[in-house]
């Protein structure tokens, strides 16, 4: 379980996806603990989805205004001329109070551990997180959380979860 201020330590944390700034706002007027979004040039969802810069920051600073966390998935895996453009992309999230980054690439995974150590990284749910070797790999290279995608079953997760310094994250 995450941690959340004002909240069992227990709890799981509802993380909920939006597509814009109203879905932002709706989400957490619904009652979730923290919210994700796409960034623009660098989502999987493309840029119909995607937030641009500025709207990263509104929907950051309109977290923390409620008490909630933001996360920004940066789940496409950039080229080696890219690279520079995405870590500039990855501090300026920082900077502009984005909680965690959702990355899907464990050379990305390493690099945003080592050059923006203060974002809590989690391991995209595209990279399949099946089994413990497998979780405790994405620890190893810098992950402090995974997705485990929907094909586990409910009896190949404790397994999963007992990776300590890893936390767990399902998709419904």
């Amino acid at each position: 379980a995450q941690m959340v201020p004002g909240r069992r330590t227990d709890a799981p944390e509802i993380l909920a996806p939006a597509g814009s700034l109203a879905a932002v706002d709706a989400v957490l007027s619904a009652g979730a603990d923290a919210a994700y979004v796409g960034c623009r040039g660098w989502s999987r969802d493309g840029e119909r989805a995607s937030f641009s810069p500025g709207q990263v920051r509104e929907a950051a600073a309109m977290g923390r205004e409620r008490g909630a966390r933001f996360h920004a998935a940066l789940n496409t895996v950039p080229g080696a001329a890219e690279i520079p453009s995405f870590l500039a992309a990855v501090k300026d999230l920082s900077k502009d109070g984005v909680f965690a980054v959702i990355l899907s690439d464990p050379g990305v995974i390493s690099l945003v551990r080592r050059e923006a150590p203060s974002l809590r990284i989690t391991a995209s749910v595209g990279v399949s997180t099946l089994n413990p070797p497998e979780a405790r790999f994405y620890r190893e290279v810098g992950a402090d959380a995974v997705v485990l995608p929907t094909a586990l079953g409910p009896g190949e997760i404790p397994a999963i979860k007992s990776e300590r310094g890893l936390l767990i994250e399902g998709v419904v």
